[in-house]
This record gives C-alpha cells, structure tokens and sequence, in this order.
C-alpha cells in the first residue's frame, strides 16, 4: 500500500490548473503543513483494510471563493464543497445568506446566554416576526406550553395577558340569504369570522338553526343590519347536534334589525349559548305587530311590545313564548270582534280575567319565569 503525505493549498484568485484525474489506493494519508508541521492523518476503520481514493480534475472555477476538498467515507470519493464565511456577532443567531455560503446574524435577533432567552429586537418600523403557512392548514403554527405569554407586557400574569388594545377583525357578510331557514349555516371558512356584519340586503326574515365551526369557548357575535329579523331557533334538529343553538329562555329569539347577538359555544354542551344581546332588548320591542288568530296563536313578544290581535272565528287561545330579559314589557290588545283567552304554563292570571273581549288591552312583565299580568285596560 502507498503511505501519502500531501499538502494542499486552494487559492480562489490564482488560475486554475486543469489536472489529470488520479485515483491511489491507501492505507494512510498524511496531511501536513509544511511551515508549522502540523498534521493529521487519515486512516482506514479497524473494518477496512484499504480505500480508494479518487482525485477531481480540476478546481471549481466558478463559485464562492472558498473551497475544500471534502473526503466522502461511503462512497470513497473527494469532492470541492464550499467554506461557509461566518459574519455575525457573538449570542447573535445564525442563518444562510442568499449566496448560499455566507452565514449571517442580526442585531434583531440574539440568544441571551445569561438569560437563556430568543430575543427579537428592532428599533426600525416593520413586521418584526412573520409566520406563514403554505398551503394552510389547522394545524397549530406556534405552540406555547408551560407559561404565560404577554403582549405589551415582560410580567404576564395570566396564560395570555395583553397590555393595549385588542381587536376581531369584522366580517362585511354581503352574500344572498334564498332560505328562509338555514341549517348549519357557514359565514365563511367554517364560521373563523369572530365578528359578522350581516349585511344581506333581505325582502323578508331569515331563521338560523346552527352555525358550524364550533369549538371550546369560541365567540360569534353577528350584527343584524340586513333590515329584517333574523331569528335563532332554539335547539332545532334542522341542524346537527353539535351545530345547534341554545337560548337562554328555550324559545326561538328574535334579533331586529340593527341589534347584535354574541354567542359562545360551549365544548360540553355542544351548543352555540346566547350569552347577550345589543342593544338590551330596546330596539327589539319598540314596535307593534298584527296579528290573526285564526286558531290558537302564539304571538310575537320577543319580536314586538305592542300586539294586536284579530279575532273573527270564535273564542281562540293565544300563547306567549317565553320572555328574553327580566322586565320585558308586552301589551296585547283584542280588536275583536270576537274573545280571545290568553293561556300557557308560563302565564300569570286570575280566571276569569284571562278573557280579553273586543277593545281589551293587557300589560305584561316577564320576571323570568312567567308573564304576569300587571294591568288591564277595558
């Protein structure tokens, strides 16, 4: 076997020497440096008695300006790679620059070894850190486990505790509504929208039996400004189970126009909850409606303080849903011409004085539970 000693000297300025490729077999290669006698020696593994080694030609005469010859043990070849050129403070993190050699740091983004902390720091304007996702997809970007995080603060005392002002991005819902009653009902990227801006220009009412993208603690609030009334049908299997809403009263609810919902959903429950609603039921009972009985009829009080009734086709029952707030006021007037009886489980009254005949009017209070009667008018 041949025991080599070379030395080796890569000068990017000086021109290239085209050289016939050679290949030795060895048992040792020597590299030494001729002023200092430095070396190191290369050796073949306990498990091989010899390799081959196979010189290039030539040295890259294009490229970055440092360059090695690099040993491959597997595949017993030699090749010219790059040298790295590090440019960059100490605590400073690194990272390959586009020339694809030069690795780089910044001011703005350091390790603390005496805090042992990332640090991400700039005195200019500008998106300092930016996380993007291509395609997109649900799974989490950032995790953050075992702390609190804190924005505008370095103390957070909570698991996110937000020093400023924090805001939902609205949601400018113009999109045509043909149903008069929609199920599981999406207002865009499965319902991502925490604030909705219902701005469908509507002939007539909408119901909602759902709305899907629920998930733990998640918020929705919609802002009603289509001009009509949109309605939450309370626990409809129009929708799917886990779709479904839940109102406070057990009834359907009514939100006119230019008032706003917000309802959270509730993992355990499965349930989108109405949690409030704005204005507090004033815009919602500041009109009147009018309304047939031509049998028994529920009338409209979360949707109307002012209720007149017609009556043409003998002694009919008249119902109320359940109220919305505590103090909900309701006045409901018998136009006749015939009597109309007001009845349920959730009404107040004394017999006989739950006959209304023609011209009566009757007032109203919900106090949570049931409507009581407060005031008559004959």
């Amino acid at each position: 076997m041949n025991n080599l000693s070379l030395a080796i000297m890569l000068v990017a300025i000086m021109p290239i020497l085209a050289i016939a490729q050679s290949s030795e077999t060895f048992s040792t290669i020597r590299l030494e440096d001729e002023t200092t006698g430095n070396a190191i020696t290369l050796s073949p593994s306990s498990l091989t008695s010899s390799y081959q080694l196979t010189f290039p030609a030539s040295v890259p005469s294009i490229g970055p300006a440092s360059v090695a010859l690099v040993y491959n043990r597997l595949t017993q070849s030699t090749s010219f790679n790059a040298l790295p050129t590090l440019n960059l403070l100490p605590q400073q993190i690194g990272y390959l620059d586009a020339d694809g050699t030069t690795i780089r740091g910044s001011s703005g983004l350091v390790w603390d070894t005496t805090a042992t902390q990332l640090q991400l720091q700039t005195t200019t304007s500008g998106t300092l850190l930016s996380v993007l996702r291509t395609p997109s997809s649900t799974m989490p970007v950032a995790t953050f486990v075992g702390g609190n995080v804190g924005i505008g603060t370095t103390t957070p005392n909570v698991a996110l505790d937000i020093d400023g002002d924090m805001a939902i991005r609205e949601l400018n819902y113009t999109t045509a509504i043909a149903a008069a009653v929609n199920h599981n009902f999406d207002f865009g990227n499965t319902n991502r929208a925490g604030f909705v801006r219902l701005a469908t220009a509507l002939a007539a009412g909408r119901t909602f039996t759902g709305f899907v993208g629920g998930r733990n603690g998640k918020e929705l609030e919609i802002l009603n400004v289509s001009g009509q009334v949109m309605t939450l049908a309370n626990e409809s299997t129009g929708s799917v189970d886990t779709t479904r809403i839940r109102t406070a009263t057990g009834a359907d609810l009514d939100i006119p126009a230019q008032a706003s919902i917000r309802l959270r959903y509730s993992a355990a429950e499965q349930r989108w909850r109405v949690t409030s609603m704005s204005p507090v039921i004033v815009q919602a009972f500041t009109k009147f409606a009018d309304v047939v009985a031509a049998g028994d009829t529920e009338i409209p009080v979360n949707s109307a303080s002012y209720i007149k009734v017609t009556n043409n086709s003998g002694n009919k029952n008249v119902t109320f849903p359940n109220g919305t707030i505590v103090g909900q006021i309701v006045v409901v007037q018998n136009l006749g011409p015939d009597r109309i009886t007001i009845t349920g489980a959730n009404i107040t009254i004394t017999p006989p004085s739950d006959k209304a005949d023609q011209g009566d009017a009757l007032f109203f209070v919900w106090d949570g539970a049931d409507w009581q009667l407060i005031a008559r008018k004959t």
